[in-house]
This record gives structure tokens, C-alpha cells and sequence, in this order.
């Protein structure tokens, strides 16, 4: 009997933390087969693994899955969900497009998994869902079919959180925790905040509801360093309002200690306004540099933290699950300051940075930056040590990964 994986993800890429577990996947089933809408970025990394599998729907598929998709928004099931939604939240036709477009995506992979699942059906299955989205109703309709296959989830913050996506609860979310053997949330403040959004949820279906850190993946083994004379801060996120990367050009604004440079790694909405307001304040601050680097691949933002110095990384989100891009600044030994929003106060303790409260406001994030320009140099390289330290404790990767597995094998 062979120990089969099959991963169901409604995306066009794979997610840094599928990587991951791709990698530890490999070596601990004999097939991994990778479902999802469309051929996934960075999946040529995996060319040389002939156990993992990649698969989609043909073009002709797609079109017939749309059709699908039509006529299962008039299932008694699909209809009732639709009109818990409207009771509750009053009419609006807007409610039923993610109602389509999540029907459109199981209908596309979901045929795929069936196949698979009739094929090796004296193999000991597990389907995993990558998000506890439209992927993972997928798999609690495979799990209803196929009584004798492990089907689970992986929940993570948008898809999750009522507050972010009102119309959450009424995503099938009843159906999922029925057939769902287990869901396993990132974080244990996305439990809580799932648990508080649904409330409806029996007992029997909240012991079926984990926590297991994800984790980031090192590629470089060095350290970061430190450069003599420049204080070096570094954010890496999409340019949109709920990074709140204004606040952060505000503050800097006023600086008014040794030069600083402030670089970002990432593009979005927000690009050209932000460049603006950087050119406006380094013509007015001479001690005050912004770089903004634009879209940079996973693997090369490693590379930087590897080549660069960064004496604080900084994330002044709004909303956040358990950010990966945390996870990736402190193993390179780089200390944080963040907002304590989410899951971001189980990564970001005293030992690895300083947390703010959601509500912040310019002078605050400048006076936090400027506690750690202040410090002394053997306290901000204690610190750079110990954020490495808890990232190697906690959150790399490799090990967390092991841990999700042994958690699924054990159901």
C-alpha cells in the first residue's frame, strides 16, 4: 500500500509555504499529486521529482466546469447558503459572485482528485487543502464520496476571518466542518478570531480545529550584517493601504538623527504615490534615503537579508494572519517592529522586537525607530542573535513542517 498525498489549491502559484512542504512531502509520500486551476509558478523547481505531479484542467475542461459552476448556484445546498446570506445581511446580488467563482474552481479540480482518488483506491490517501477556502470544500465533498481518504485543511487569515470577508460564514463553512477531518489554523489568534466570527460551531467540530505554525524556509545560511554609519531599515510587502507604508514615509520625514535608509521590496497600487512622497521628503532631509526595489522573486528577498545589512524590519499592517515575511527577517537575525495585529505577537517577542499597537501613529513609529538607532551596539547584536535564536526554535520551516505532517498522519 502506498501513502498518497494530493494537494488542492484554487491558485496559479504555489504558496511559499507549499514549497516548503513540497519539499518535505517528497521524501514522505510515494505520489504527490499538486492540483490547482492553471500550470503554477515555480513548479519547475520540482522538474527532477518524478513523484510529484502537477494538474490541471484542459482548456475544454475549464469551459465545461464554468457550466458546472451555472447550474450548481441552483442546488438546494448552494441556494440555501446564498439565502442565509441575504437574511442575514440584507439583498445584495454582489453576495452570489463568490459563491460562482468558488464553485467554478472546486468544479475544476475537484473531477481531477476524483480520478485520482478511484486510482490508487487500495492506497492510503490523504487530500490536504491549502486554504480553508473553496479548495477545502472540495475536499470535504471528496471526503463525503470517499469515506476511507484523510481529507484536511490548512486556514490561514483572509479566508478565514469574518472581519476581513463578511460573507465567510456562509461559504459552506457548516459542510467543511462536518467532513473535514481536521483544519489546522497558522495561528492560534486565526482560531480564535475564526471560533469568535462563526460561533455556530459544535463541540464535536472545534476538536477537529488545530494550530500549527507554518514557518519560513532559510535558503542562505549566513547572518545579516550590519554597516557602520547607515542605519538600514527594510519593509517587504504589497503597496497597499493596510501596510500603511505612509506612516512609516511620515515618520521619516522627521528624522533627525544619523542617516538612515529605508528600502522596500515589493510593488502595488500604492507605487507612484509613495515614490512621490519619497522624492519630497529626501529633497527636504538630507540624512534621509527611501529605496523602493519594485517585485522581487522569494528566493532573491533571502538574498538580500543575506547580502544586505537591515537593522530593523519593519511590518505596520493594519490586518495580518502569521506573517511569512517576519518569519523571513528574523532568520537572518534581523530585529522587528510591528503591530500587534493577528498572529504577529506570537512571532514578535521582546526578545526579537518591539510591538505596537494596532492604532499607531506617526510620532510613534519614529520614536520606535529611533529606540533602536539609540541602543547600544552589543544590545542590538544580542537582540540580532536572539531573533535568529527564536526563529530556530519556532518558526523554521523544515521542522514545523514535520510536525503538520505527523499531526495529519496521526488523525
Amino acid at each position: 500500500m502506498d501513502d498518497i498525498l494530493i494537494v488542492l489549491n484554487h491558485q496559479t502559484n504555489i504558496p511559499p509555504f507549499m514549497l516548503t512542504a513540497l519539499r518535505y512531502a517528497k521524501h514522505k509520500y510515494d505520489k504527490v499529486y499538486y492540483i490547482n486551476t492553471k500550470y503554477p509558478h515555480f513548479a519547475d523547481v520540482f522538474l527532477e521529482d518524478n513523484n510529484i505531479v502537477f494538474l490541471q484542467p484542459t482548456n475544454k475542461g475549464r469551459i465545461v466546469t464554468k457550466l458546472k459552476a451555472f447550474f450548481r448556484m441552483f442546488y438546494k445546498s448552494t441556494v440555501k447558503n446564498i439565502m442565509r446570506c441575504i437574511s442575514d445581511k440584507g439583498l445584495n446580488f454582489g453576495y452570489i459572485k463568490p459563491f460562482g467563482v468558488g464553485l467554478a474552481a472546486d468544479a475544476c479540480i475537484r473531477p481531477i482528485a476524483d480520478k485520482i482518488i478511484k486510482k490508487h483506491s487500495e492506497d492510503k490517501i490523504t487530500v490536504l487543502s491549502t486554504w480553508l477556502a473553496f479548495c477545502a470544500y472540495s475536499a470535504a465533498c471528496l471526503k463525503k464520496e470517499h469515506k476511507h481518504i484523510k481529507a484536511v485543511s490548512m486556514a490561514h487569515s483572509y479566508e478565514i476571518l469574518a472581519s476581513r470577508n463578511p460573507l465567510i460564514p456562509y461559504h459552506f463553512m457548516d459542510f467543511k466542518h462536518k467532513y473535514l477531518d481536521g483544519i489546522y489554523f497558522i495561528a492560534d489568534a486565526m482560531r480564535t478570531f475564526y471560533l469568535d466570527g462563526i460561533r455556530e460551531i459544535t463541540p464535536a467540530y472545534r476538536k477537529k480545529m488545530f494550530v500549527c505554525h507554518l514557518g519560513s524556509y532559510k535558503a542562505f545560511s549566513v547572518m545579516n550584517k550590519t554597516e557602520p554609519h547607515l542605519f538600514n531599515i527594510c519593509t517587504c510587502s504589497r503597496m497597499i493601504p493596510l501596510k500603511r507604508l505612509e506612516v512609516l514615509a511620515n515618520a521619516l520625514a522627521d528624522w533627525n538623527k544619523g542617516k538612515i535608509r529605508w528600502t522596500h521590496i515589493g510593488d502595488g497600487p500604492l507605487m507612484d504615490e509613495l515614490r512621490e512622497k519619497a522624492q519630497t521628503i529626501m529633497s527636504k532631509n538630507p540624512l534621509v534615503e527611501i529605496v523602493f526595489k519594485g517585485f522581487v522573486p522569494n528566493k532573491e528577498v533571502e538574498l538580500y537579508y543575506a547580502s544586505n545589512p537591515v537593522d530593523i524590519f519593519i511590518n505596520l499592517s493594519t490586518i495580518e494572519g502569521l506573517p511569512i515575511s517576519i518569519m523571513e527577517a528574523i532568520s537572518y537575525g534581523i530585529p522587528i517592529i510591528a503591530t500587534d495585529v493577528g498572529g504577529t505577537k506570537e512571532i514578535v517577542c521582546k526578545e526579537v522586537g518591539m510591538l505596537l499597537p494596532q492604532n499607531i501613529t506617526t510620532q510613534l513609529v519614529l520614536k520606535s525607530i529611533e529606540d533602536f538607532y539609540l541602543r547600544p551596539q552589543n544590545e542590538q547584536q544580542q537582540m540580532r542573535s536572539s531573533a535568529y535564536n527564536y526563529w530556530k526554535s519556532n518558526f523554521d520551516a523544515t521542522n514545523n513542517i514535520k510536525k503538520l505532517f505527523s499531526l495529519i498522519n496521526n488523525l
